[in-house]
């Protein structure tokens, strides 16, 4: 065998076991990050306010425990409101994505007071009138998108 041919011989083996290296190895996962709710806890939640693009559809206060619905006067379901709150406060953040609003419209992001939006806007705030908004767009596989309301960029949300 000539010597040439032993040298390719060789790099190819490296080659090959440093190919088989790379593909076994896993991309290091990043831990989701929890959804930031400014400075507002889960137990000091008094008011929810859910809207679309046709208008608020319903305003919950939580009084003396109970929560009410202050559009209708009709009491809520007190543990589908607390469920809700829950699954909010138990959210993370799978990733970042747009931060240009001309693309929210794709997401189901876009300002609810636009005609054709199809996000649905909530509103908590609790007794210090301290509140965060955020729109909730488009389900995918992994999530759904959300987009705080004072911020630009979109996220891509699950529990």
């Amino acid at each position: 065998m000539q010597r040439n041919t032993l040298y390719i011989l060789i790099l190819c083996l490296f080659a090959a076991i440093g190919l088989i290296w790379l593909l076994q190895q896993t991309p290091a996962s990043r831990e989701p990050l929890a959804l930031p709710l400014g400075q507002l806890q889960r137990g000091n939640i008094k008011q929810v306010e859910v809207a679309d693009s046709h208008g608020t559809i319903a305003t919950l206060r939580l009084n003396n425990g109970l929560w009410d619905e202050t559009v209708s006067g009709y009491p809520a379901d007190n543990l589908k409101i607390e469920r809700l709150l829950d699954l909010l406060f138990s959210l993370k953040v799978l990733e970042t994505k747009t931060s240009r609003a001309d693309l929210y419209n794709r997401l189901g992001v876009e300002r609810i007071d636009q005609p054709a939006a199809r996000g649905i806007q909530l509103r908590i705030g609790d007794a210090s009138s301290a509140s965060y908004t955020m729109t909730f767009g488009d389900l995918t596989s992994n999530g759904q998108y959300m987009r705080p309301n004072d911020e630009s960029t979109t996220l891509l949300i699950a529990p």
